[in-house]
């Protein structure tokens, strides 16, 4: 199955961006669920201890995740950042979700 065929194509890959307390957990729920899972961070030192199963990684890999899920502070000008960098690395293909609660994006 592939989007080009009208049909959804299958989520296998996962990139969380932020290691926060929200970020890490997201990724190891996605890890524990049978994910492909990396972990990017603005800040290095966050990314110690991550859960089993879940890679670090210090800018958007060049091989595409299926999902972007993004869970940095909700402050609009550190979202906006990241969703600069997102949108030129990845394709329209690439699903990019927020887990925002407080902001409208």
């Amino acid at each position: 199955m592939t989007a080009a065929e009208g049909k959804a194509a299958p989520i296998s890959r996962v990139m969380i961006v932020g290691a926060g307390t929200m970020g890490l957990g997201v990724a190891k729920s996605f890890a524990e669920g049978g994910f492909e899972t990396c972990i990017w961070s603005r800040r290095a030192g966050s990314l110690t201890n991550l859960p089993h199963g879940v890679a670090a990684v210090a800018a958007p890999p060049a091989e595409p995740p299926d999902l972007v899920l993004e869970n940095v502070p909700e402050e609009i000008a550190v979202k906006r950042e990241v969703y600069r960098a997102l949108e030129a690395a990845y394709t329209p293909s690439v699903i990019i979700a927020t887990n925002t609660s407080g902001l409208s994006l």
